[in-house]
């Protein structure tokens, strides 16, 4: 009866515990696969002084592979955690030099963004979005017939430098990019919410390849 009792309380141990190793049960759909940005909701505005490290812009094509055999998922929290790689496709906009992540990578002379692939490891953290964040970039991607599934997926650079991206699926071929505008107004700082449409593509090509148009959006009808 003991040695039971012991078995019992072990497995109810480990049923709570994080699920480890590569072979592990994947809960949600997987981010790996190559995107481009196809549309930024609202514009971007790229007269700001500093811009957001958050915003990609126009045309940004980037992939995630899978870094290593890290994995983890916590039952309790539905949270899946592992490691990717982050690869940013040229052509690059020179705006890039006024976010704080790639400042220092810019031509001082010029501000200018060097046109190289750039490949970044990170940290993928996802769960489900809590109910206003959610009804948030909803509300500005219904008008476009764009519904997102409600797991978030944090990307952060490893060693906590950098960027942190907030991404959502709608289906599996559109990536919503969550982010916002920073200003500030009469000495008060303004934000104003973001959301930009990615694309699933392939790996070899440089550019959009124009497959995809998202639906313009209805106008209200009159009373």
């Amino acid at each position: 009866m003991q040695r039971m009792l012991w078995a019992m309380l072990l497995a109810l141990a480990c049923g709570g515990a994080a699920a480890k190793g590569k072979k592990a049960h994947f809960y949600y759909p997987r981010l790996e696969g190559t995107y481009v940005m196809v549309k930024s909701i609202p514009p971007v505005v790229t007269d700001d002084v500093e811009i957001v490290d958050s915003i990609f812009f126009e045309g940004q094509k980037i992939s995630f592979v899978r870094h290593d055999d890290f994995f983890e998922y916590y039952p309790h929290t539905r949270e899946e955690r592992s490691n990717h790689e982050m690869l940013f496709y040229p052509p690059f906009s020179d705006s890039m030099c006024r976010q704080t992540t790639w400042y220092h990578w810019c031509r001082d002379e010029h501000r200018r963004m060097p046109q190289n692939l750039i490949q970044r490891n990170i940290g993928v953290i996802i769960y489900d979005a809590d109910d206003d964040d959610l009804a948030a970039i909803s509300k500005l991607l219904k008008p476009y017939g764009i519904t997102p599934e409600r797991q978030n997926y944090m990307v952060s650079f490893t060693g906590g430098s950098g960027s942190g991206y907030t991404f959502y699926f709608a289906g599996r071929d559109i990536l919503i990019n969550s982010t916002y505008r920073k200003q500030e107004k009469d000495g008060k700082e303004h934000f104003t919410s973001i959301v930009q449409i990615f694309r699933r593509t392939s790996s070899t090509v440089k550019t959009w390849d124009g497959d995809f148009r998202v639906p313009a959006a209805k106008k209200p009808s009159g009373r």
